[in-house]
Order: C-alpha cells, then structure tokens, then sequence
C-alpha cells in the first residue's frame, strides 16, 4: 500500500480525510494526486447528499412549527465521511419531530407510542432515526437541554428497554424499571435485544463491491458475514464471485427480509441465511469471516470469533475507526467512493 493511502487508514479513523488530503494535495505526484482528488471527491459527495437531507429535515421541521438547529461540524467544510447529520430539538417537541421526518422516510427501530416518548424525552441524550435507502441514512435528533431530573444511568430506559413492552401512556413512569430487568435477561439468555439504538445499519451498496474485491473470493470458498441484516454482502458475493455465503443474523424481520432478496438472486442456491446469534453460530465451514458490527460488538465478540473460526481462515472488518485494541490485523485497505468511505481490516486466523 502506498504512502498516500497510509495516511488515509489514519486519516479516516480520526475522522479527517478531507483535511488531511487537502493538506497533502499541494506536494503530491501526479499518481498521489488521483488518490488525494478521489478521496476530496467521496468527502464532498456525501457531505452534498446530506446536506439535501439536512435542508429536507429542517424544512419539515419548520412546518410542524418545531425549532430545530444541525449542529455544526465536517458537513459545511465538505469533509463528511458518513451517511448521518445531527439536530437540535426541544425535548417538549419529540413527538411533532418524529411525525414531520416520518414524511420523509426517518423512522425509529420501533414505534414510539406516547408512553415511550414520555419515556424518552424525560431522560434521553439522542434518539437515531433510519432511512433505509442505498446508504442507510441517519438523522441523530439531540436535546437542546439536559433533563429536568437526572436519574441514575442503570435505570435510563433506551430504545431496546423500550421495546421490552408497550405501556398505556399514564403508566410511562414504569419504563424505568425495564433495564435493568432487560440487562439481567440479557446476562442469563446470552441474548442480545434484537432492538438496539440501531439493529441494522447496511454496508453502503456502493462499497460492497470494492469492498469485496480485497477478499480476492473465488468459487472454492465459503464466506459467512456475521450480523448479515438483509443478506446485500452474501448476495453480492455469491452472484460475483461463485462462492457460496452464509448469513448469521439474530433479528427475525431482518432475516425474513434477507431470505426475500435471496429467493430472487441469481446466485439463490449458494446463499443460506440462518437465524442465530453471532457468538454461537457455527464458523468452521467458513474461508472468509466478514464483520460489519457495532464497535462494541465487535470488540466483545473477536477473541470468540478467533477461537471457532478455522485456523487460515480470513477476519474481515471494516468500519471507519481503528478496532486494534481488540482486532490485532494483518493489514487494511481504505476504500473512498462517492457512495461510502471505509477502511477493510483483514487478519489470518493462526
């Protein structure tokens, strides 16, 4: 890997790859210079696709009579490096905002009845809301004042205590008790909620490919993504590249959808998406792991990863921040397009 790119692995993970191209631009060769310019490019498309969906949002907003500010940051400079924008909200208006990005494609992972928005605007920092579209697009409403009372952080009810059960509105109060009683069920089932902040957010569709073109697949292996969501990885794969794929996925409907996209695949009969979690699915069929997961996630999961995978097997992350802390890799590749940025980590399994 050359120097430029390097620089971007580094770059990209302290969220500056515009900044830094721009500064290395004036001193590149003609073949640096196509790197650097490729990457300014990836930066501005995206912070120009979010820009629109900011303006979107904010006029939305404004209709339902709801004062909202974005929070300043890489979108005005051009150096966006993700799908997402922030904005500020009152908490009183949490339910007017959720109803006026409804109309534009921005939902919650799960209803928010009255109950869970009395829940939430009483104690919540942030709520994501999702646009599944080719990016999977994030709108991150933030609240313009702390909360009225601060309650201890193991009682703060999230979106997955939320989803725990639906409460008539007089009684929102008992959401309170709804995790630590969800983080106790979690400790003993070993299973995770299938509604966390986000349960899915997919793989930009135009970085599957230049993603997958570093894994140099052929038909005579087996590649197995963990935390599949809706199949795109294992249908790309298979169709591209003759290999079969398996899907490992924990959430129902996401499964469900996955097997959707598999049945009108060309490649439909090597593609298997089974339901399970990731930290007791079966790993030692495959010649490539792929992982696309929640920092957190990840993190838990690699030393069980490393200990059921075969041994010569390829681990494959890719996400934008640096996972060596937990995932020692052997090299990483950064990918920048117009549709995404990301950088590939791979490590052998010894």
């Amino acid at each position: 890997m050359n120097k430029i790119k390097t620089q971007f692995v580094s770059a990209i993970a302290r969220q500056s790859l515009g900044e830094t191209a721009r500064e290395l631009l004036p001193t590149a060769s003609p073949e640096e210079e196509v790197e650097i310019k490729a990457a300014l490019r990836a930066c501005q498309a995206i912070s120009d696709e979010m820009r629109a969906v900011q303006d979107a949002a904010l006029s939305q907003l404004a209709e339902a009579n709801v004062q909202a500010n974005p929070l300043k940051g890489a979108l005005e400079k051009g150096d966006l490096q993700f799908h997402g924008t922030n904005i500020v909200i009152d908490r009183s208006d949490l339910q007017a905002a959720l109803e006026a990005l409804k109309n534009i494609g921005f939902s919650t992972p799960i209803p928010m009845t009255p109950a869970r928005i009395r829940a939430f605007s009483s104690q919540g920092k942030h709520l994501q809301l999702i646009r599944f579209d080719a990016h999977t697009t994030r709108i991150i409403l933030h609240f313009s004042t702390p909360p009225g009372t601060k309650t201890p952080s193991k009682f703060r009810p999230g979106i997955p205590d939320l989803a725990t059960l639906k409460l008539p509105e007089p009684l929102w109060p008992l959401y309170f008790l709804t995790k630590p009683i969800r983080i106790l069920h979690e400790k003993i089932t070993r299973k995770r909620s299938p509604h966390h902040e986000i349960d899915f957010l997919g793989t930009p569709n135009g970085l599957i490919t230049p993603i997958l073109d570093c894994l140099n697949l052929t038909p005579e292996n087996v590649l197995l993504d963990l935390g599949c969501g809706d199949g795109r990885i294992c249908i790309t794969a298979s169709e591209n590249y003759g290999c079969r794929s398996i899907g490992i996925e924990h959430n129902e409907e996401l499964v469900s959808e996955a097997n959707r996209k598999r049945k009108s695949s060309s490649a439909a009969d090597l593609i298997e998406i089974r339901q399970t979690s990731a930290a007791h699915a079966d790993l030692s069929e495959a010649s490539h792991i792929f992982m696309f997961l929640p920092r957190a996630v990840s993190a838990s999961l690699m030393p069980s990863v490393e200990t059921r995978a075969s041994k010569g097997a390829q681990l494959i992350l890719h996400e934008q921040s640096d996972p060596k802390s937990q995932f020692a890799y052997d090299h990483s590749i950064p990918i920048y397009r117009p549709e995404g940025i990301t950088v590939v980590r791979i490590k052998t399994n010894p």
